[in-house]
């Protein structure tokens, strides 16, 4: 909202007829989107109060050491990072010079600049919060820690294709309007949608054949030569390039390798999968590792920690010593403690207290199942608790804590 009204603002003159159409409908999506805060915001009220310093230590300790999402933007230059990290920062640069080449291709457009103006204020800002992260989290307030400055530039990373089609779609003048839009909203939305890389390698595909075509049809009526000044390379020709190196690129990642690749013959559903359900048709608290994410949604049952989203902390600080407490006594971590260097800014992943649960005898279990009223704890495959399992297979293990003699197990 605030980089759309700052966009608002730099093309207020030439946009005061089409404000006048769509105030109604901004002023409805406000109105929800501060019924949807009130609704969290009285769901919290129960919360007990914390000490704003003492709320502040944990979250600094949180993003120092622990969270995958707030770790310095740019460390991946100067470190062996991810090379899809350094890699994002480029596409996020190339989409601002493209805005710029396309807010000259647009000007009669007034809403298209408008859109413009907002994607490219979105990337700039980006780029500008990724040199907070550098600073030490007690340097700035903890409302920005909300913000999760990365994932601004991926708006901008999804949509550098659909940017670079509309561009060469502006070159071809033979085209007709409504045909570039409909082909630019298609992909527009897959690229919006396209969380992982098989989809957008489908989608990326498809943009390389629709290319393609339209380069030898638009040639062939001789819209735009096939090449540039002085036997160049040609601008269409350069996109094709850039869209066969990101996909190959993107091919042999491990997310694209574990997500698609391997499983192209089989389709998941939790309601007929047999570790599912055998944990579902069971019930009580669960105790779960940080491997399994949404095991509420898929086994109805209640879990003393979602450990696959523990970044909640920074929206919901006001928990910070009931999930402390949670972490010492069930997963034996502290949040004050840095991880090995190897497993700095990875969330709180299972290898952490793997060797904490292993090493825990019967009777631990029962004291930390009678204090949090646990019945199931689930653990990856290979891991070996001191207690009897229910169910094994190779999404993962499920045991029991037993009650202790006399004491019947609710």
């Amino acid at each position: 909202n605030v980089i759309a009204v700052v966009a608002l603002f730099i093309h207020w003159s030439s946009m005061k007829p089409i404000i006048r159409k769509v105030i109604g409908y901004y002023i409805l999506g406000f109105l929800i989107a501060v019924t949807c805060l009130t609704i969290q915001l009285i769901l919290m009220r129960d919360l007990p109060t914390v000490d704003a310093a003492i709320q502040k230590e944990f979250l600094c300790n949180f993003i120092e050491y622990w969270g995958r999402h707030r770790m310095p933007l740019y460390e991946s230059w100067v470190s062996n990072g991810p090379i899809q990290n350094r890699l994002g920062h480029i596409y996020c640069a190339f989409s601002l010079v493209v805005l710029i080449i396309l807010r000259r291709q647009c000007k009669p457009n007034i809403l298209a600049q408008y859109v413009i103006s907002v994607i490219f204020l979105n990337g700039l800002l980006g780029a500008l919060l990724g040199i907070s992260t550098h600073l030490s989290p007690d340097q700035y307030p903890m409302f920005l820690s909300m913000l999760m400055p990365g994932r601004y530039i991926n708006l901008n990373n999804a949509l550098l294709v659909p940017l670079l089609l509309c561009s060469l779609f502006l070159r071809y003048n033979r085209m007709g309007d409504v045909t570039s839009y409909k082909l630019y909203a298609t992909f527009l939305i897959l690229s919006v949608f396209a969380r992982h890389y098989e989809v957008m390698l489908f989608a990326y595909t498809g943009l390389i054949c629709c290319l393609v075509m339209l380069s030898r049809n638009n040639q062939a009526r001789g819209a735009v030569p096939s090449g540039g000044p002085n036997g160049s390379i040609s601008f269409e020709k350069m996109i094709g390039i850039f869209l066969c190196c990101f996909i190959f690129i993107n091919l042999f990642s491990v997310r694209f390798e574990s997500r698609f690749r391997d499983k192209t013959n089989s389709l998941w559903d939790k309601s007929s999968e047999a570790f599912y359900t055998s944990i579902a048709a069971r019930p009580g608290m669960l105790l779960v590792t940080s491997d399994f994410p949404r095991m509420q949604l898929k086994t109805r049952r209640p879990v003393l920690a979602d450990m696959s989203a523990a970044n909640f902390l920074t929206y919901a600080t006001e928990s910070a010593l009931v999930f402390s407490h949670v972490l010492s006594r069930a997963y034996g971590v502290d949040l004050a403690v840095p991880p090995p260097e190897n497993l700095l800014h990875q969330d709180i992943i299972s290898d952490i207290y793997r060797d904490e649960w292993e090493g825990r005898t019967l009777e631990e279990w029962r004291l930390l199942g009678e204090e949090f009223d646990l019945k199931d704890v689930v653990t990856k495959p290979g891991w070996q608790l001191n207690l009897p399992s229910v169910f094994r297979s190779d999404e993962g293990i499920l045991y029991t804590i037993p009650p202790r003699s006399g004491v019947k197990n609710q």
